[in-house]
């Protein structure tokens, strides 16, 4: 949404990547950083260029999971269908 206009319809498809990924560090806090790439409307696909977005984990708000060494790891999840708002940086093309 843009004010009241839809930019892009619920359900769109759009794909992206990770930026960045960090595992609980000194600073007690995991990192997931993602951004989008491209959307498909009417069988086309087109650029789209987006902020990032950043999923944080809190040593003390995180799940632990003992991996069966040494090692506890908090886990980030983001799950295929979340909504996630992104603002876009540049004009969409179609």
């Amino acid at each position: 949404m843009a004010g009241t206009m839809e930019v892009l319809a619920k359900g769109t498809v759009v794909i992206g990547h990770v930026l960045s990924a960090c595992a609980l560090g000194k600073d007690g806090e995991a990192r997931l950083v993602v951004t989008l790439d491209s959307y498909e409307r009417d069988g086309h696909w087109y650029a789209l260029a987006t902020n990032s977005v950043a999923r944080i984990a809190h040593r003390d708000a995180v799940r632990w999971f003992n991996k069966g060494t040494n090692w506890n790891v908090a886990r980030i999840s983001l799950p295929a269908e979340s909504i996630i708002g992104f603002t876009l940086a540049s004009t969409l093309a179609a």
